[in-house]
């Protein structure tokens, strides 16, 4: 089960809502490349061959420089794969980096290290 988080900076008070974790429509691989852009789900399936892979799926939080929010990206880890897949931001489409520590992370408006997350719900 996944869950809806809000992100607010304390410096600028920008708020952002976040889907993260993954749902129970997320347990088969074909059901996962669909949260992909088609080039990359078909690198992922070319990937993981005629046998149904191990694989972790979820989605993250990350930010996004181009258009300078805090959104939630398709993450797929492939057993014997040491890079992950990433898909692009949502909202523009971009190269968003994953949050690895939201305490380290920087707002991408304001530039403070001010993020803090709070969980407000569950998705499937």
């Amino acid at each position: 089960m996944g869950e809806i988080k809000k992100v607010v900076c304390a410096s600028c008070k920008r708020e952002w809502q976040c889907m993260t974790g993954c749902g129970l429509s997320h347990a088969l691989l074909q059901s996962v490349v669909r949260e992909f852009p088609q080039e990359t789900g078909d690198k992922i399936m070319e990937e993981a061959g005629e046998a149904e892979p191990l694989f972790a799926f979820e989605y993250r939080l990350s930010v996004c420089g181009g258009c300078k929010n805090v959104v939630s990206v398709p993450v797929l880890e492939l057993e014997g794969r040491e890079e992950a897949f990433i898909g692009p931001c949502p909202v523009c489409q971009g190269e968003a980096a994953l949050i690895a520590d939201l305490d380290e992370a920087v707002c991408p408006v304001c530039n403070s290290k001010a993020l803090a997350a709070e969980t407000e719900g569950h998705w499937d």
